[in-house]
């Protein structure tokens, strides 16, 4: 967390993602969301398929979803203010009270609950300027990917806080609209399959057809890696 504190401290707005395996497989085919990740400065891996993906390709990552980075960074209390961005306006404040109730002396400067239509500029540009008065440091956006990662990066340009993190599901995890995954299915990678089950009609498609593709794509990117083109060989 002591990286979130130094960007907060400086000159400069700063973007993290928190992603899962859905939002890369987009990535992948939309080169305009692919370059938005790449322009962040730190890009979490939220599902263990990630991990799993990272480690195959030689690489080493930690997982870190989304509900437990904004628990960890809740947990720091007084000295942070931050702002919460997105959902339904039952759902976001919902969110800030049970918050707020399991960390004492956290400081929550405001919410906003956007319009479910694609923001208007004006209203983009309006939104930053209220999170900016208020005092924002960290400002969390769970509007779902894509949608939040390209508003992320419009906040960036205008401002808007000093830390920008988007979270997409864990809005509605601890506002208790939703449940969690079990421990177990966590540890062995299948929490997208609890989702899928609460939401089979929204979230069907996009797990089974999404992380196949996901699983598809990772297997080559690690042979690749693993076995770079070599034009002599035969």
């Amino acid at each position: 967390m002591e990286i979130v504190l130094a960007m907060r401290d400086c000159d400069h707005c700063h973007v993290i993602h928190f992603l899962a395996a859905d939002p890369l497989t987009i990535a992948r085919r939309n080169p305009l969301f692919a370059n938005v990740l790449c322009k962040a400065d730190v890009n979490v891996p939220d599902g263990l398929p990630l991990v799993w993906a990272i480690r195959a390709m030689g690489g080493q990552a930690t997982r870190l979803t989304a509900s437990d980075g904004l628990s960890l960074l809740c947990a720091m209390g007084a000295g942070v203010r931050h702002f919460f961005f997105g959902s339904s306006a039952v759902t976001v404040n919902r969110l800030a009270a049970n918050l707020a109730a399991a960390h004492l002396g956290l400081q929550i400067v405001g919410v906003h609950s956007p319009p479910f239509r694609p923001m208007e500029n004006d209203e983009l540009v309006a939104a930053a300027a209220e999170i900016r008065s208020a005092g924002a440091e960290i400002l969390w956006i769970g509007l779902g990917a894509p949608k939040q990662n390209f508003v992320a990066e419009q906040f960036r340009d205008h401002q808007a806080a000093p830390v920008i993190i988007t979270i997409g599901a864990a809005f509605d995890l601890a506002a208790g609209v939703k449940r969690r995954a079990p421990r177990s299915m966590q540890r062995v990678g299948l929490e997208w399959m609890f989702r899928m089950f609460q939401e089979p009609r929204r979230l069907g498609r996009r797990y089974l057809i999404g992380n196949s593709r996901f699983v598809l794509d990772a297997a080559r990117a690690a042979l690749l890696v693993r076995r770079p083109f070599n034009p002599r060989r035969r």
